[in-house]
């Protein structure tokens, strides 16, 4: 359990990396143009299309593998605040499990449409031609896959700790390399 959730945190450091890039990258392509459509009377092309087809697709799904990690999804605690630790956490596991049905439909789903689109070469008209999009149909997969992974983690951990009391894996909002087999809190 503990060698998965440092290769998956190795993993998340490198797509997180890439996610950035692609903020990076698109802060940059959109300053440039709205300073060259002003400046000089002349926007870069393509900008609507790498951000909405590429940049943007890039930041949405490629980090939900840490925000899996660090449990920062939105939740409703107004039924389980009063709940024990122990309970909650079986309350968690059974939400990561109906997470890992509906994630692995997505992952279904997308990756079928991402070889559809890859075998057919999808691309978009615009002014200055066709420009191929079919790669960025890869980065949902890519995101759900390790969106899945970490629930498949979780579950375990929630499990494990529901019933024996005991984490299996550091908590991941604090330090990572810390001891994971934390007790109970009363």
């Amino acid at each position: 359990m503990i060698s998965a959730y440092r290769w998956l945190t190795r993993i998340n450091h490198v797509i997180v990396a890439i996610s950035v890039l692609a903020a990076v990258a698109m802060m940059v392509q959109v300053s440039l143009d709205v300073i060259c459509k002003y400046l000089f009377g002349f926007p870069i092309p393509l900008t609507l299309e790498a951000v909405s087809h590429f940049y943007m697709v890039a930041l949405i799904f490629l980090p939900l593998g840490l925000v899996t990690r660090k449990r920062g999804h939105v939740g409703v605690e107004l039924f389980t605040q009063r709940l024990s630790p122990t309970k909650r956490a079986l309350f968690d596991a059974f939400g990561d499990l109906l997470g890992i049905a509906y994630l692995a439909l997505l992952l279904w789903f997308t990756t079928a449409e991402a070889a559809h689109q890859t075998r057919i070469g999808e691309t978009w008209e615009t002014a200055f031609g066709y420009i191929e999009v079919w790669p960025a149909r890869w980065l949902v997969p890519a995101g759900c896959v390790f969106m899945l992974l970490w629930l498949m983690l979780l579950s375990v951990d929630d499990l494990t700790f529901g019933i024996t009391g005991r984490r299996l894996l550091p908590n991941a909002n604090t330090d990572s390399s810390a001891e994971p087999d934390r007790p109970a809190a009363s």
